[in-house]
């Protein structure tokens, strides 16, 4: 066949083309090892060299219809050939790839599980030792706790006994909570009998004698019970009908701690036969009542004091005339530097610790 017009640039074209065909192909292959790919380069090498052959002066190429056809098929299944070899080695790749990793992957399960073998044995050592520990920290815990408590004991019979400064927080009858108590009842009934006995056109100094005496009463009169109770109980315990109270070889310290413990924890259970004494002493025939309920809360609270360990005392040593101890009183209505009377005791111990300033009036 005569390709005419310009047959020259026309195949110079169709080579072109194949030769990119060739080298996108060949940039595939960069990854791939399939046959030899060198070869297409050899086809369009060949090709080009034989229509060169053909070019006469005019600038025409005589070519035979079946040597083109049968050159440019082969090349075409030569391209066919790479890209199928391509797809298959890619697929064989990628298969290969999949194996690869799923090996991987069974190599890391099963060094995995050796690792969680080799963990559960160690956990369950690790359990077995811990209850072994724990079972003995127990153990050392009672022994603990046993000799904790009987340095306690000790410590406690030796720092509470007759000490004022040593309290048991958890107790609700303890000094510190019955002298607030006995504030309150100067602040609340005795401001209420007060005014109950001045609407008697009782004078105020009539009145304010009149409650101090009341409260004293009752106070000696719990006094004298507590003092007698201990006797009885420590007369009890060791079976002695005659065994004075301060007999400290009859009786061990720690006995007479339990002896003043029993005491205070039954105060309340003793309290109503307490108050029954106390009535008896006190014409009640004759009070109001707000001087009833002023009377009956002292009576509670002079027992409360008289069964701690020391007893509380109520101070009205102030007389008339003697200077005003501002650190043991406060003034009532008047101030001055001479004491006139005592309105409210002072709240102490025996060895004269002070818990609570008393009122008095100045002039």
């Amino acid at each position: 066949v005569i390709v005419g017009s310009n047959p020259k640039k026309f195949f110079l074209k169709l080579m072109e083309t194949l030769e990119n065909k060739v080298s996108e192909i060949l940039q595939e292959l960069n990854d791939c090892s399939v046959g030899n790919p060198k070869q297409c380069d050899n086809w369009v090498v060949i090709l080009h060299e034989s229509l060169e052959e053909y070019e006469d002066e005019s600038g025409f190429v005589m070519i035979s219809h079946s040597t083109l056809k049968q050159k440019t098929d082969d090349i075409f299944w030569h391209l066919d050939y790479l890209q199928r070899s391509i797809r298959e080695n890619k697929s064989n790749q990628k298969g290969k790839a999949k194996e690869e990793t799923l090996n991987n992957e069974i190599n890391k399960n099963e060094k995995l599980q050796f690792r969680i073998e080799q963990l559960d044995k160690q956990i369950t050592f690790f359990e077995k030792e811990a209850r072994r520990l724990k079972e003995k920290v127990s153990t050392l815990e009672l022994q603990k706790e046993g000799l904790l408590t009987r340095l306690s004991e000790v410590a406690g019979l030796r720092l509470c006994d007759n000490n004022p400064n040593i309290q048991d927080l958890s107790d609700t009858k303890r000094p510190t909570k019955i002298v607030e108590a006995f504030g309150e009842l100067y602040d609340n009934e005795w401001t209420n009998a007060l005014e109950d006995l001045l609407k008697t056109q009782l004078l105020e100094r009539e009145a304010i004698d009149t409650l101090a005496g009341i409260l004293k009463s009752v106070f000696e009169t719990c006094n004298t019970f507590a003092r007698s109770q201990r006797i009885a109980l420590l007369r009890g315990m060791v079976l002695c009908d005659s065994c004075p109270e301060n007999d400290h070889d009859a009786l061990s310290q720690g006995l007479r701690n339990k002896i003043k413990t029993l005491q205070k924890d039954s105060a309340m259970d003793v309290y109503p036969f307490v108050k029954k004494q106390v009535d008896e002493r006190i014409n009640y025939a004759c009070l109001d009542k707000e001087v009833k309920e002023y009377a009956d809360r002292c009576a509670e609270l002079s027992w409360l004091m008289n069964v701690q360990d020391p007893p509380l005392v109520l101070n009205f040593k102030a007389r008339s005339g003697d200077p005003v101890d501002k650190k043991k009183f406060s003034v009532y209505t008047k101030n001055g530097s001479v004491v006139d009377f005592v309105v409210w005791p002072a709240v102490m111990y025996e060895n004269e610790t002070l818990f609570r300033k008393g009122v008095l009036q100045a002039k």
